[in-house]
């Protein structure tokens, strides 16, 4: 970090000043190759208030220089790399023990002297198969430094992400070598399991010279199963090891989870009572120990096996029954796994599905479709759970501890109780009713229109199971449903102005105007519900049986609407709610009867939550006047909202949130170019008489026979032809304003216009209920119930008009004849200005949100199969956030309001190359305006609102137009597409179709919040330009090879700039793309294979992509002189991947890839290091059947 850094001093020479050698350079060699270590934690100085350990922690850069040389060297760098050690100091700062390594490179000689372990080979470099390089073989050094008697000293490492399962070898095996002063007075030890608290130790003498530890791990367990059995056992002499090497235990470790392994020295001079290898008195060690070679062996190969039995039996066109069984015993693995889980499972189950209106007469539409199946999965663990001893054993030793005093069958209940706890057993079974309908063949109106439009649906659960931690599971839920549909005839309507608008001008398109006396057009509504119960009893001590319960219902209803049509103004909508209610208090006594329930469902509970959606449209008729019709279509306006209303019980009031969310919509098309065509239509020219027909230039007849081809011919040049013909100015007229006017400026087909507006509205610690009754039981502006707003939120909340809940309209008699009140507890209705009442003692918010977006999309011809769309957007958003208190009345207090927001519209800003320069809109122009606004007394002191105004001038191509379109107007975005490409080229020979896309999209952004002082203050400006694609091609040839052959290239940029107020600094991101994919497929070619003819398909694909992508950031105040700003991350990534891909004939399809794929890291910046990868491979599919 700035001004917070180590630096290190590591001298390039093998020998320091004092004749030393230079531990932190080794290698050399014959080609001059040297390792230099650094030690991190030995800095030579320390910057900053921070310590080595901190500063090490937070590492952003690197520097590395050269320094003390008198003639100019070279020095070549190969690699930097980071490297430790795994295996940790238990103890820091202790200076009895330290840890480092050995290697046969650097300490063969004096003083170590060190050896590599018997039987231990050299790695071979195998990336050099024509040299005879071996990998420089290392141990685990522990350096002792005054081991008194009795202590111990240990290295530990962890695998706390990741633990190491051992359970599948059957040994665990390391060399060690111990220091020649030694003697006999140490002992080494090898701890590894859960953690320092649980863990397996196996210890020996230490002796001088390599000698192998050798654990076994059955001689391990029996160490765990002696002293779970009660002989009270804490170690044990280690069978197959040298005198003196014992098993001991501590906690209860486990070889299926190994997460800490520790290595330590013990000191046993002196030891009581005295024994012949220990020396008297007591003394301290002074020496090295080596470890190396730590590994499992002697893997479990024990063969597995799995298989599964699947069967089906179809009882005509009425049902089904299948059965299915698997098994898998303990050892079995998949080939993507080294072992098995080391549990025997057995599961199966039966399905059945039953159609029973099968059995009814043909012209019964009934549907009664039934299902039930059972399921039972049972696992049965080789070992305990969690541990590595065999339940068998286990069970056995149960029983064992029961003692003579036992009768053999409390013994075998205490041994199967064992065998039980470690099981896992479950059993499910499942009815279902999916959708049952009557269907009877009855014309009754009561019969068609309610009875077959009723459907009902059912389905009952029920489970148990135990496991090791559970003595019981059971539960059991069922669910109901039912729902009803029906379409009304929508016949019974007026149409008023029929007869009195015919033969009107104008009034006569309205004549059909139709006024629905029932605008209901259909009803859906559902009732469900559901009752579920799970009890379950766990096997610790003590434990009570736990049980959950839920009742809960939910009905929905929805119906569309349609008031008028086919007039001036169409009106119509949908309409829907939904409910759901909690019915869990009144499941009291346990078991209800089914008239309770049903009546619980339909007219019990409380509110839980409360949705209601509603959806006006509008339809206008535009008046026919001088044919303005066939220029516009049908004009459209929407108005969607969704109210919702939730209750959290527990919390009273103030668990009861209210939020609303609406959306406007309005659009129209106006056919612009079809208007223009009647504008500039020619004029039909009429039929010219014989009589004024120019008179013919009067000449001899020719005689038919003409040898003579040098003779001349008299010619009549005294008759002059007639040009006597006017030239119309209004024609010429017309022709230039085509030329200048329409084609440049009215050839567009559709000017496509539209406007949409979102707004939202939530508010905590609403009071009252959902708000049912203040919307359907009101009339349209009748005044509220002057109580405490227990409805709920009012109607013009409900229908997003408001954003306070308790918010209404009351009739004044004066214009606007209506005015916003609000109910403000005791003193009851007053003006909207206060807020209504809310929860009690409570803080609260209130958030209101809008969005607004306007969109102009046009498109026209340009010429044979090219079209240009033309589009400019823009749109603005604010949010606001109010922060309320209330007192004991309910009454909210206002503590604070909080508003945001942002603008945004497409934009044009170009890149500074090519002919692009002219439109000077490039970071050198920001600076340049940013050091003009700088100097200008309008900005005195503001040098965020200088960098946010140079900003957007400087990126804006022709910011002219502002003075003429307003600095909110959006800027045009374009695309461009070009079809037919092949027959302006002259490739039509070779080439089927190709096609030519060019698209440019860019966009401003401002966001902003209001400031304590009511001021906006701009905190982020974004400008972004896309070429997406800058050009793009797709092609498809003509016949190659008997083959059809296709490509597609593709470039493509996209630049953002983010100028950050705060910091007043810009940053770039740019990101270049090229692709490119060619693909070639020849399909049903024959060819004979034992004398077969088989038909076969080739497909050969080749796809390439470059992207660079670099992050940059720039301080306005250096960007006249300097656009380059600084690197902060980049990259380029390349892919290729050709692939080929043969089927013969449908059954055996083989494909072959290779695969590309490198990331460089950008040589400005980058977070990340470069990478290459390599794929190949070969699938081949055979389908047998």
């Amino acid at each position: 970090m700035t001004d917070t850094y180590i630096e290190y001093e590591i001298p390039l020479s093998e020998f320091l000043e004092d004749g030393t050698k230079n531990l932190s350079i080794v290698g050399g060699g014959t080609n001059k190759w040297y390792q230099v270590r650094v030690p991190l934690l030995d800095s030579t100085r320390v910057f900053g208030n921070q310590s080595v350990l901190s500063t090490l922690q937070n590492v952003q850069y690197i520097r590395l220089w050269l320094s003390g040389y008198s003639k100019p060297v070279r020095l070549r760098i190969a690699e930097i790399s980071f490297v430790g050690n795994q295996w940790l100091e238990t103890s820091r700062d202790d200076s009895v023990m330290k840890v480092s390594v050995v290697n046969i490179e650097d300490n063969s000689g004096a003083p170590d002297h060190y050896t590599i372990p018997p039987g231990v080979i050299r790695e071979r470099d195998r990336t050099q198969p024509d040299q005879e390089i071996f990998g420089n073989e290392q141990s685990l050094a522990l350096l002792i430094n005054g081991l008194r008697a009795g202590e111990v000293r240990q290295v530990a490492k962890y695998f706390s992400q990741r633990p190491v399962d051992m359970f599948n070898y059957r040994a665990l095996k390391l060399f060690v070598h111990g220091d020649r002063s030694f003697g006999d007075d140490a002992e080494v030890f090898l701890r590894f399991g859960a953690d320092t608290l649980n863990y397996y130790e196996y210890r020996q003498p230490l002796n001088f010279d390599w000698e192998e530890m050798n654990v076994i791990f059955s001689e391990l367990t029996s160490v765990k199963a002696a002293r779970d059995s009660g002989a009270n056992a804490s170690q044990i002499p280690a069978p197959s090891g040298p005198p003196g090497s014992f098993y001991s235990i501590r906690g209860n470790p486990a070889l299926t989870k190994v997460q800490y392994i520790g290595i330590g020295v013990r000191n046993v001079s002196g030891r009581y009572p005295f024994k012949t290898r220990y020396t008297t008195p007591p003394r301290d060690l002074y020496g090295k120990v080596w470890v190396n070679e730590m590994r499992v062996t002697e893997v479990d190969n024990s063969p597995g096996g799995a298989y599964r039995i699947d069967t089906q039996i179809k009882l005509s066109d009425f049902g089904n029954v299948s059965f299915n069984y698997a098994y898998t015993d303990p050892n079995y693995h998949g080939v993507d796994r080294a072992f098995g889980d080391r549990v025997t499972r057995k599961n199966w189950a039966v399905n059945t599905n039953f159609v029973l209106d099968h059995f009814l007469p043909q012209d019964w539409t009934t549907s009664l479709p039934l299902a039930y199946s059972h399921q039972e999965n049972i696992a049965l663990p080789k070992y305990l759970p969690n541990t590595d001893v065999v339940v068998d054993e286990a069970a056995r030793r149960a029983g064992e501890r029961k003692g003579s005093t036992a009768t053999p069958e409390e013994q075998q209940a205490a041994s199967e109780r064992i065998i039980t706890e470690s099981q896992t057993l479950s059993v499910r079974d499942n009815f279902s009713v999916s959708n049952f309908k009557f269907g009877l063949p009855f014309q009754a109106w009561y019969v068609r229109d309610i009875i077959n439009s009723l459907s009902f649906r059912f389905n009952y659960a029920s489970s148990s199971q135990r496991d090791p931690s559970i003595v019981s599971a059971t539960s059991w839920q069922w669910n109901f449903g039912m729902s009803y549909g029906v379409t009304l005839n929508h016949s019974l309507f007026l149409q008023p102005f029929s007869s009195l608008f015919d033969g009107i001008y104008i009034l006569e398109d309205y004549k059909d105007w139709k006024i629905y006396l029932f605008p209901i057009m259909g009803f859906n509504s559902s009732l469900d519900g559901g009752r579920s119960r799970n009890s379950s009893l766990s096997r610790t001590q003590n434990s009570a049986v736990r049980e959950t319960r839920t009742f809960n219902a939910s009905k929905q209803l929805s119906f569309g609407w349609k008031i008028t049509e086919g007039g001036l103004l169409g009106i119509g909508g949908d309409y829907g709610i939904n409910i759901k209610r909690d019915l869990l208090f009144l499941d009291t006594t346990g078991s209800q009867g089914f008239s309770q329930i049903l009546q619980a469902l339909f007219f019990g509970g409380r509110d839980g939550s409360y949705g209601q959606n509603m959806t006006f449209n509008f339809k206008p008729r535009i008046p026919n006047i001088l044919n303005i019709t066939k220029y516009f279509d049908q004009l459209s306006a929407g108005y969607r909202v969704n109210y919702a209303w939730q209750n959290a019980f527990q919390r009273g009031d103030l668990g009861k949130n209210a939020a609303w969310e609406n959306s406007i919509s309005m659009g129209m098309n106006f056919r612009l170019k079809s208007l223009a065509d009647q504008w500039f239509k020619d004029d039909e020219v009429p039929a010219k008489s014989k009589q004024q027909q120019p008179p013919r230039i009067q000449q001899r007849e020719l005689p038919k026979d003409i040898t003579d081809s040098t003779k001349t011919i008299p010619i009549d040049t005294t008759a002059v032809e007639d040009t006597s013909e006017s030239i119309n100015p209004l024609e010429k007229l017309k022709f230039f304003a085509k030329i200048l006017i329409k084609y440049p400026l009215l050839d567009y087909e559709n000017i496509n216009i539209s406007f949409g507006q979102s707004n939202r509205s939530a508010n905590q610690g609403v009071v009252g209920s959902t708000g049912f009754r203040n919307f359907w039981g009101k009339l349209p502006f009748q005044m509220p119930d002057a109580d405490t707003n227990g409805g709920g939120p009012s109607r013009l909340y409900q229908l997003g008009l408001v954003s306070d809940p308790s918010s209404t309209l009351r009739w004044t008699g004066r214009f606007p004849f209506f005015e916003p009140i609000a109910y403000g507890g005791p003193s009851g209705w007053a003006d909207t200005n206060k807020y209504g009442i809310r929860a009690k003692n409570a803080a609260i918010t209130n958030d209101f949100s809008q969005k607004n977006d306007i969109a102009l999309k046009t498109n026209r011809p340009l010429w044979e199969g090219a079209s240009l769309e033309i589009n400019w957007k823009v749109g603005w958003q604010y949010r606001r956030t109010t922060n309320l208190s209330t007192d004991e009345l309910g009454i909210p207090k206002l503590n604070s309001t909080k508003t945001s927001g942002s603008v945004e519209r497409s934009f044009m800003s170009l890149p500074p190359v090519l002919l692009f320069k002219v439109f000077k809109s490039s970071l050198e122009d920001v600076g340049k305006k940013y050091d003009q606004n700088i100097k200008s007394p309008e900005y005195a002191n503001k040098p965020g609102a200088a960098a946010a105004d140079a900003f957007e001038k400087g990126m804006e191509a022709l910011p002219f137009l502002n003075k003429f379109l307003g600095e909110f107007v959006p800027r045009a975005n374009w695309s461009l597409r070009w079809s037919g490409v092949e027959k302006i080229t002259g490739l039509g020979d070779y080439v089927q179709s190709m096609s030519l896309d060019h698209s440019y999209r860019s966009s401003f952004r401002r966001d902003f919040h209001i400031a304590d002082d009511g001021s906006e203050q701009t905190d982020v400006e974004r400008i972004s330009y896309d070429f997406a694609p800058l050009i793009g091609i797709q092609t498809t040839f003509k016949e190659v090879w008997k083959g059809s052959l296709g490509g597609n290239f593709q470039y493509k940029t996209s630049t953002a700039y983010d100028l950050s107020l705060t910091n007043q600094k810009i940053t770039e991101d740019i990101t270049a793309e090229m692709s490119l994919s060619l693909n070639y497929s020849r399909r049903g070619f024959e060819f004979p294979l034992f004398g077969l003819n088989l038909k076969n398909d080739l497909e050969f694909s080749f796809t390439y992509s470059r992207a660079k992508k670099s992050r940059r950031q720039h301080d306005p105040a250096f960007l006249q002189s300097n656009q380059e700003g600084t690197p902060l991350d980049g990259n380029i990534r390349t892919t290729m991947e050709p692939r080929i891909r043969y089927t013969l004939s449908a059954r055996v399809t083989a494909s072959l890839f290779y695969r590309y794929s490198r990331t460089a890291p950008d040589e400005g910046g980058s977070t990340i290091p470069g990478t290459t990868t390599n794929e190949a491979g070969v699938d081949i599919h055979i389908a047998i059947q």
